[in-house]
């Protein structure tokens, strides 16, 4: 920096800054935000709490549910509850988790019928995995006869 011209210099620094500003704006951890002029931390904030949000709507850890705004925090609920939902709807297969507690009566209603046909299709097939304890005496009947002739 010795050798610039005092134009160099603030050239060098503003381009410095401008590098510091776009890492902090991707959310890069080299981010220095006490570097920031007063308008890019305006901004870099704004950017900041909608990626954020975005974080608290995929479930993920990084979600920091205090930034968040009443209309934010409920669609982020209303989010979760359709994740847990799919996932208590669609057990195999998938890296969603179910918590059956936080499901509606008429949600757990749907999981239970679900898996009560996944389980007898299980059984009808004689896959592993079938709980007979959970079939009808109509439907043990019907599997132990066997399909149609």
């Amino acid at each position: 920096m010795a050798l610039l011209s005092e134009q160099e210099r603030h050239q060098a620094q503003m381009a410095i800054a401008q590098l510091n500003f776009q890492t902090c704006i991707r959310g890069e951890a080299a981010c220095r935000e006490e570097a920031l002029s007063e308008q890019q931390q305006v901004e870099f904030r704004q950017v900041d709490r909608l990626r954020n949000f975005e974080a608290c709507l995929g479930g993920l850890t990084r979600c920091n549910e205090a930034l968040l705004s009443g209309a934010q925090l409920a669609a982020v609920r209303d989010a979760y509850a359709q994740r847990n939902f799919s996932g208590c709807m669609n057990t195999v297969g998938t890296l969603v988790g179910c918590n059956h507690d936080d499901l509606s009566a008429e949600q757990r209603d749907l999981v239970r019928r679900r898996n009560l046909a996944v389980n007898l299709f299980l059984c009808a097939s004689a896959i592993l995995g079938c709980d007979e304890r959970l079939l009808t005496p109509e439907q043990r009947a019907r599997i132990a006869a066997g399909p149609p002739k």
